[in-house]
Order: structure tokens, then sequence, then C-alpha cells
């Protein structure tokens, strides 16, 4: 009942994480869209300043005002696109993280249920070795290594979501930062 309880929750989970990656990658393609926008609209700029370049010199001397303000203007674009492209870098690294976590609960549910398969195949076998307390319980019988092959994945698996866990806090600290 534990395990298939445990089981259970990290079903929802994957399926939570799989509904905020695509939350993730719907808001990623809003913010592509974003972008491409302000490049046309710095394409814009530029065919602009291209047709001012080619006036006569004394509609130049009245647009000089505005050409310094329309390369102010040009050098803060191009500043908060180096942002955005650094924030679309961060939100791939993000989205890769997360496919690396629903790998690993994944995995971790396909080790709970090799394992709950092992228990519903010998429950008798695991009963008098728990009661017993050693893997010697039955001489006949050498699967008890096999049923206990889930528990030692299970383990590794465990340390996976940790890691991953671990990383996620700290790229966390660092945005806060």
């Amino acid at each position: 009942n534990q395990l298939n309880g445990l089981n259970n929750k990290l079903v929802s989970q994957i399926t939570c994480e799989q509904k905020s990656h695509a939350n993730y990658n719907a808001k990623q393609l809003k913010e592509i869209e974003s972008l491409k926008s302000t490049v046309k609209s710095l394409e814009s700029i530029i065919s602009s300043i291209q047709k001012a370049s080619s006036l006569k010199d004394s509609d130049i001397i009245s647009l000089e005002n505005s050409d310094d303000n329309q390369l102010h203007n040009n050098s803060f674009l191009e500043i908060k696109v180096k942002e955005l492209e650094n924030e679309k870098e961060q939100v791939t690294q993000n989205s890769s993280f997360k496919d690396g976590l629903i790998f690993c609960l994944r995995s971790r549910v396909r080790d709970l249920e090799d394992e709950l398969d092992q228990i519903v195949l010998q429950p008798h076998q695991l009963i008098n070795d728990l009661k017993i307390g050693s893997a010697e319980a039955d001489p006949v019988s050498s699967s008890n290594d096999y049923a206990l092959a889930p528990l030692a994945k299970r383990g590794k698996t465990v340390e996976e979501v940790s890691y991953f866990l671990h990383t996620a806090q700290s790229l966390n600290l660092m945005k806060a930062k």
C-alpha cells in the first residue's frame, strides 16, 4: 500500500512537471515571438537610418539631434536584445534541468514498479526474509538477489533526484542574487 501510494505520488509529480514543462515551453514561444518583433523593430530603425544617410547635407544638419537620440535608442535596444538572449539561454538550461528531473522521476517510478512486481511474485519469500532478517532464509532459492536488485536501483535514482534538486536550489539562489 505504501509503495502504491508512493508510486501514485510520483506519477502525480511527473504529470505536474510535464504540465509545467508544457506551460514553460509556451512561455518560451511567446518570448521568441516577442524577440522576433524586437528584431523587426530594429530592422525598421536601421532602414530609416539608411534612408536618413542618403538625405542632403542641409537635411543632415537638421536631423543631427534626432540621429543622436536614435543612436542612443539603438544602443539601448542592442543591450536589451543581449539581455533577452541571455535570459533565453537560462530558460533553455532550466528546461534541460526539468527534462533531467522528469527522466529521474520516471526511472524511480519504473524501479518502484519493478520492486512491486517482485513483491507480488515472491510474497512468501520476502516475508520470511524480513522476519528472519537474513538473506539466507531459504538456501534453495537464489532469487533473493534478484528480488532486492530494484532496491539498489532505487538508491541510485534517489541520489540522482537529490542531485537535481540540489542543482535547482543552487540555480534559484543564483537567480535571487
